[in-house]
């Protein structure tokens, strides 16, 4: 079963980034955020306030630093798209297990095999195969900017695995959910208003992407439990397979012999991983 729902998160993770570029196409990115922060802080919140424990402040230091971690790296994350290539911007964000995976090895004494690494290795090539025809003219501070949200996002998965030591996945949730809203909607406050672009359709599939991308999350956090952060977060780190595929069925977009052998390293380097 933990099994079934890591690759789960990869796979939802995955159908939700290509549904928020749909979105994205009648919805400003300043509402598809809003929508965001509201819906992951109503939903985490939904399940705090009926399975949470009672707990002093005190155990949600870990879950409240890996969920500003996260809601930082966003931030970080979407200024470095406004800087340089999107494509630039996904590989090197994907990173982030890395940062988990060297936290997880110094402070955590987990074991990481020579196949995580192989594996790890192929999935990162394979994600550069990717985004290498598309990648233009970047941008240094984008670059920084996404460096800066890859180690953030790393900080998250090792945040959240400490997080076990102390409390459940029902108040790591609830402390994601206040930190998103918050995070966001002054975020948000400094963007120039987006409603020129709104559609109803927009709106719908921008909806949808948040609530796949939620249950993504409650999946990771699952998974977490069962697993060294070490082993879950670089499998999870391969959800651009799933986005290519289902954006080749849901936009029509182009599936190339170089996204092709992309998808087949990553593959491949999944399968490493359980050897």
């Amino acid at each position: 079963m933990p099994y079934i729902i890591l690759f789960l998160s990869l796979i939802l993770y995955g159908v939700a980034t290509t549904l928020q570029k749909s979105a994205l196409k009648g919805l400003g990115l300043r509402s598809l955020l809003r929508i965001h922060g509201w819906t992951a802080c109503g939903l985490y919140l939904f399940i705090w306030y009926f399975f949470s424990k009672d707990l002093t402040l005190s155990h949600y230091l870990f879950p409240f630093l890996g969920a500003f971690a996260s809601a930082i790296g966003f931030v970080f994350f979407y200024e470095a798209l406004k800087r340089t290539s999107a494509s630039l911007v996904s590989v090197i964000t994907g990173t982030y297990a890395i940062f988990t995976v060297l936290c997880s090895i110094c402070f955590l004494k987990e074991v990481f095999l020579i196949n995580y690494g192989l594996g790890f290795l192929l999935i990162m090539i394979g994600m550069i195969f990717v985004s290498g025809n598309r990648i233009k003219k970047p941008s240094f501070f984008g670059i920084i900017l996404s460096v800066c949200a890859s180690l953030l996002w790393g900080l998250w998965g090792f945040f959240s695995k400490i997080s076990y030591n102390y409390v459940g996945e029902p108040e790591i949730l609830g402390a994601l959910g206040v930190t998103l809203l918050l995070v966001f909607l002054l975020y948000t406050s400094r963007m120039p208003d987006d409603r020129k672009y709104y559609t109803q359709k927009g709106e719908i599939i921008g909806f949808i992407s948040i609530i796949i991308t939620c249950f993504a999350s409650i999946c990771c956090y699952f998974s977490l439990q069962f697993f060294p952060a070490s082993f879950a977060m670089p499998i999870i780190s391969a959800y651009p397979l799933v986005t290519i595929i289902t954006s080749y069925f849901i936009l029509k977009e182009s599936l190339t012999k170089k996204q092709l052998f992309a998808s087949f390293l990553i593959i491949i380097g999944i399968i490493l991983f359980f050897l």
